[in-house]
């Protein structure tokens, strides 16, 4: 399914966005997604069976995003009862454009949700996040996660993936499942490049020049494929991007993007690619420019037909069908992600919750009722994959987008696993997934978050400048714009808090 990348992407810190619209934040991203991939659930209008078996309803609240099935719903509630819980589901269904907001609204309206999604960042407010949690929302889990009840959820996920939801060392969050951490790879065309050739690559871009001219100059040929966004770019220079900050993993400090040499570096050696033409606009995701909604076809055409030389981007979006190819793996890295799902503090039924959010995560017949809904008559099962009975594809990704339910589910047509989604993971994370060294650290003083939003902002409408005519000049333009709005108090004020750890 084309469009798995949208939707694991946006949980991600340093993301590929295969997507049309690269001005947008991330809601006019899932609206994007919405429109191509869902409908509203077709339920039966024959069936007239009950969707609650018990007075005890937990109210978990979640974005429009996320669409199940009454006949669907109805079995779930009808399991927990038979399981011996005197607790059943109802789904309260946001607005994910103002998902926030809505939340407040109903819960003035109608009392405190027992559950809720944390909603979603935006380019604009990427702490947005951290600010819900820090206002006293959610509870912390780390009791409920150390007792019987949470042992089965607690041992679901490496400690690393734990340490991503940390906010002042405590887990107020069950961490969205779907989200991973493949790292970068470089993908080298085997007719242009031999092994040997690539003995010393480091995964430097400037390495790459002394190919490149000895690449073939057709029109459809494309040298370099660059499927890195925003501030994933950091990746290639072993930083993290928050707060508009570098945090340089070689040290304890925060830096002016604008204004740290190896980002510079990174966007000159990108300029000088780009006036060359071995980048070229239709291949290339950093930046603000939109996409042609055929952009994914149009990549993956290049890689199939072998006219590309070197492709930089997730790991994940290379193809096992792509036989031609050798691949150079950047380091990948854990890093802060507050998603995913808590227990509201103002619930009355917080045990409840708990429980029915644990089960949810862990219990395989549970979790496939709520992401692929009922067997035979939302999917059918064929070799364990979960078939969509819909034409359209079914909700499924969605699905596991707004609950973060992933490794007790099916997988999907075109999922692969060498064991399977739980072992698969957990053997990724425990061998070859590093923690950044911010892991857990968030920033947050009220004096700053203002000026945090409209730094960020600078920083992104940026990102355009490495296809300057006069890059150094537009450089210098962008750091002392920030300068201009506070950053160095900004770098100041975090550097403190960074030297208290």
């Amino acid at each position: 399914m084309k469009f798995k990348y949208f939707l694991i992407c946006i949980l991600l810190i340093l993301p590929i966005f295969l997507t049309a619209c690269k001005k947008n934040n991330q809601n006019d991203l899932l609206q994007n997604i919405v429109n191509n991939t869902t409908k509203e659930v077709d339920n039966d209008t024959q069936w007239h069976g009950k969707l609650i078996y018990s007075d005890n309803i937990i109210k978990w609240g979640v974005p429009n995003l996320y669409k199940i099935s009454d006949r669907a719903l109805s079995e779930f509630n009808k399991k927990l009862v038979n399981m011996g819980y005197d607790f059943n589901v109802e789904f309260i269904s946001l607005d994910f454009n103002n998902y926030h907001d809505e939340l407040k609204k109903y819960e003035e309206k109608y009392g405190s949700l027992d559950i809720a999604f944390t909603g979603f960042n935006s380019n604009k407010h990427k702490e947005l996040i951290l600010e819900w949690i820090l206002s006293g929302y959610y509870i912390p889990l780390d009791n409920y996660l150390t007792s019987s009840d949470g042992k089965d959820l607690w041992e679901l996920y490496d400690s690393k993936i734990w340490d991503s939801v940390k906010v002042e060392n405590s887990i107020y969050m069950v961490p969205n499942g779907v989200g991973t951490n493949n790292g970068i790879v470089f993908a080298f065309n085997k007719e242009y490049v031999s092994e040997q050739e690539l003995s010393n690559f480091t995964g430097k871009l400037e390495q790459l020049e002394k190919f490149l001219d000895y690449l073939p100059s057709s029109d459809d040929f494309v040298p370099i494929i660059i499927e890195l966004s925003d501030m994933s770019l950091t990746d290639l220079i072993a930083c993290d991007y928050r707060y508009g900050l570098i945090l340089p993993h070689n040290e304890k400090a925060a830096y002016n993007p604008y204004d740290y040499n190896n980002f510079r570096d990174l966007l000159l050696v990108l300029n000088k690619y780009y006036k060359a033409n071995y980048i070229q606009d239709d291949y290339c995701l950093i930046g603000n420019e939109e996409k042609p909604s055929t952009y994914t076809e149009l990549v993956d055409k290049k890689l199939k037909e072998g006219k590309f030389f070197v492709y930089i981007g997730d790991k994940s979006r290379i193809s096992s069908n792509y036989e031609n190819i050798l691949i150079y793996e950047m380091p990948s890295y854990i890093r802060t992600r507050l998603n995913g799902t808590g227990i509201a503090a103002g619930s009355k039924k917080q045990n409840d919750a708990f429980k029915l959010l644990a089960l949810s995560y862990t219990n395989q017949e549970l979790a496939n009722l709520l992401i692929h809904g009922l067997e035979g008559y939302d999917y059918t099962l064929k070799n364990n994959v979960a078939y969509p009975t819909s034409d359209d594809g079914g909700n499924a990704w969605l699905n596991q987008l707004t609950l973060g339910i992933y490794e007790n589910t099916y997988p999907m047509p075109g999922e692969s696993f060498k064991t399977d989604k739980i072992t698969d993971k957990r053997e990724f994370y425990k061998y070859h997934v590093t923690a950044s060294p911010y892991l857990g650290f968030n920033f947050y003083d009220k004096e700053f978050s203002t000026r945090i939003r409209e730094i960020n902002e600078i920083v992104m409408d940026n990102l355009e400048l490495w296809k300057s005519d006069n890059i150094e000049q537009d450089l210098d333009y962008a750091n002392n714009l920030l300068k201009k709005n506070g950053i160095n108090e900004l770098i100041d004020a975090v550097n403190l808090q960074l030297n208290e750890k």
